[in-house]
């Protein structure tokens, strides 16, 4: 159960540069003039920049995306500041116990997401 409900984006089931090895390695198999392979390189190096540039555009927005879920839980949080020692509803602790979790959740998330972005 997450208290914030905010939508998670779907992590990329591939990395950016796999797809285009296959596609590289298929063309090294294909006899092409010089010319025209250089140019068909050319392009691939050119797509290839787009994708990785892609993948940490994706990256990054999915790390502001979690910050921006944990300042929301930070706030929720806040009432642990006005919260009375002799609290007769348990329920509440449970409410906070959650919150906690989801934060350590959007941590998570936003550091893979980072580390995702490091490696493009």
């Amino acid at each position: 159960m997450t208290v914030v409900d905010l939508p998670v984006r779907a992590l990329s089931a591939e990395a950016p540069g796999s797809a285009l090895k296959r596609v590289r390695a298929v063309i090294a198999s294909i006899d092409l003039s010089c010319e025209c392979k250089a140019r068909l390189e050319s392009a691939l190096d050119r797509f290839s920049a787009l994708e990785e540039n892609r993948a940490r555009r994706e990256a990054l927005a999915t790390a502001r995306d979690e910050r921006e879920r944990i300042a929301l839980l930070l706030q929720l949080l806040a009432e642990l500041d006005e919260l009375p020692l002799a609290e007769p509803d348990g329920s509440v602790y449970r409410e906070l116990e959650f919150l906690f979790r989801d934060v350590a959740a959007a941590a998570e998330r936003g550091a893979q997401a980072v580390s995702r972005a490091g490696e493009s």
